[in-house]
């Protein structure tokens, strides 16, 4: 959602609603005086009262600012209307790295996909060392294996503002409310939120969607529905530069410990396999013959 605004007798914009939030907290912009318009807005109003901020303005804390006057209504007259068109402002005051940066795409799916495989190795580890007999409700599989990882993350983020992951990656996530490490409450609606919105809890078409729409609203600069629901917004630590390598071989490694600590369970695995799909269980049979 781009938004604009008017300083100054003067258009600005268009910039995504996490800098918009940014600036906001900075005190560059007045959430109750700064006129500001996005699409679908009939008129210019105030940017606590466009749909895109109002929920997260509401929340967030009165810094104690003079509140200077509103502009007359000729003097907005004068100003161009939101149905015209709309050109960039490219002499826009620069705003800090580290209030607005957000990490790329790749840098987040990282962090993510190894805060995965360090939580399902350390899992498999556990039931292993326990002797914990064949379960299928315990497989990586499925969403149940997954839900510890939600409390897990959620009290890591309240914590520190970040996840192994995220820190090999440079990323921390901040509360949009105040600009601090986000409160359990928000961590845990945040987690949750990935667990159902961005991962469709592990199940296979729906994780794709969800996947699918997360990745497009990040590529668009807009805050994705996890980070909406929780009011928290993922930045790049200044200064930290991304360990790529290591991640991928905290995943390779993972993926190792998995699969030892899985193959007791592999006979029970294929009895089921043989039960429900028989043609499958064949074609393991014919191109693993040395494990079945």
């Amino acid at each position: 959602m781009d938004i604009y605004w008017i300083e100054n007798k003067q258009k600005h914009g268009p910039i995504t609603v996490p800098d918009v939030i940014a600036r906001i907290q900075m005190g560059e912009l007045n959430p109750d005086t700064t006129l500001g318009w996005h699409k679908g807005c009939e008129k210019w109003m105030p940017l606590k009262d466009l749909p895109a901020l109002a929920d997260f303005l509401t929340e967030m804390k009165d810094k104690s600012k003079p509140v200077p006057a509103l502009p007359q209504e000729d003097e907005i007259g004068q100003l161009l209307t939101p149905n015209e068109p709309e050109k960039p402002n490219t002499a826009l005051p620069p705003v800090p790295v580290t209030v607005l940066t957000q990490p790329s795409l790749g840098r987040r799916m990282l962090a993510r996909f190894t805060d995965y495989s360090l939580y399902a190795s350390l899992f498999m580890s556990i039931l292993y060392l326990l002797k914990v007999p064949y379960n299928e409700f315990l497989l990586f599989s499925q969403p149940s294996f997954w839900i510890p990882a939600i409390f897990i993350e959620a009290l890591l983020l309240s914590n520190s503002g970040t996840t192994p992951g995220k820190r090999l990656m440079g990323i921390t996530v901040r509360s949009l409310l105040d600009g601090n490490k986000p409160s359990l409450r928000y961590t845990f609606s945040r987690s949750f939120g990935v667990f159902i919105l961005g991962m469709g809890c592990f199940i296979p078409l729906i994780s794709i969607i969800m996947m699918c729409i997360a990745v497009h609203m990040v590529r668009k600069g807009a805050l994705t529905l996890w980070d909406t629901r929780a009011r928290t917004i993922s930045l790049s630590v200044p200064g930290k530069q991304p360990s790529v390598f290591l991640c991928i071989f905290i995943i390779f490694l993972s993926i190792q410990v998995v699969s030892y600590c899985t193959a007791p369970w592999v006979p029970e695995m294929f009895e089921q396999i043989q039960h429900d799909a028989p043609e499958f269980a064949n074609w393991l049979k014919q191109a693993f013959p040395s494990e079945f």
